[in-house]
């Protein structure tokens, strides 16, 4: 009766203790669980509106580069003023005036950034130099390092396309700032493809200074104010096809984040699931070794 009775007292307790330990082991994969469908829904609605980004930058970037292949021989038309009389850059000339043309969006990768780096070695060198930065990005980045170059800023830049009223408007601020100056650059993302850009800088003359260089003088006669105002026109023209070129590597840069990170979202949701089925088929495993172990114990 003895052997009877401590047989019959050592089961339920053996019995009992692993029902105890994967009841807690299950509440962890429950909670688990809970998590990892949490994320996943979240991740797959990211996916939804990234995809959905990425359609909306794809149809702004072909209006983009109509407009930019429109407006491209109009804009580059009338520097050729400069090309024609041949005027040059002194080796050991400083910019004092920096035009920076970004915007005010984001989700584009570094194509922001890029305008930076190009502008950070000519103001590491020119401390005097004056920057215009066309576009709150830009100078959110340089006013932690320079922000006594900042000369203007202007906000508000991308929500729509470039137009010629903007680029006039911006080169008379320039020439009204009080700022003295005789050439300049102009700092842009070049667009290579719509995959590729690159960051590139124009030079741009004073219109009140073309008339005092032997260049010009010697070849056209042409009286003072008429020529001022041509530069005027030269420097409004060359600000809006750098802008009509910006606008569509920035359209270009956009639609490539948005695909990538729709790709990756795709390899999350994947590696999400798998984990998802794995807890799942882990608890379901556990509920099966609780059901035997309590047939057994009765």
């Amino acid at each position: 009766m003895a052997m009877s009775i401590t047989g019959v007292s050592a089961l339920p307790r053996a019995a009992m203790q692993a029902p105890r330990f994967l009841g807690a082991q299950q509440s962890r994969n429950m909670a688990t669980l809970k998590e990892i469908k949490t994320r996943l829904v979240s991740v797959t609605n990211i996916q939804k509106i990234t995809k959905s980004m990425k359609m909306v930058s794809a149809a702004k970037f072909s209006r983009a580069e109509r407009q930019m292949k429109a407006g491209m021989p109009f804009a580059r038309g009338a520097a050729g003023l400069s090309k024609a009389a041949e005027i040059t850059v002194e080796d050991d000339y400083q910019g004092r005036v920096i035009i920076c043309l970004s915007s005010d969006r984001g989700l584009c990768g570094g194509i922001h950034s890029a305008i930076t780096k190009a502008v950070k070695p000519v103001l590491s060198k020119d401390s005097e130099a004056k920057v215009f930065i066309w576009g709150d990005k830009v100078r959110m980045q340089l006013q932690r390092i320079y922000p006594k170059n900042i000369q203007a800023h202007f906000a508000e830049i991308g929500k729509r396309p470039p137009v010629f009223v903007e680029a006039a408007a911006l080169a008379d601020y320039v020439l009204s700032s009080g700022v003295e100056w005789n050439k300049g650059q102009v700092y842009y993302n070049e667009f290579l493809s719509a995959i590729a850009y690159e960051p590139t800088s124009l030079t741009i003359f004073n219109p009140s200074s073309l008339s005092e260089m032997e260049s010009i003088a010697s070849k056209y006669e042409v009286d003072e104010g008429t020529l001022e105002s041509y530069g005027e026109f030269t420097l409004a023209s060359t600000l809006y096809g750098s802008m009509l070129i910006a606008q569509a590597a920035e359209q270009s840069a956009r639609m490539q984040a948005m695909e990538n990170a729709t790709s990756n979202a795709g390899d999350m949701i994947e590696k999400l699931t798998l984990r998802y089925n794995r807890t799942r088929q882990a608890v379901i495993t556990n509920e099966l070794i609780e059901i035997i172990s309590g047939a057994a114990a009765v």
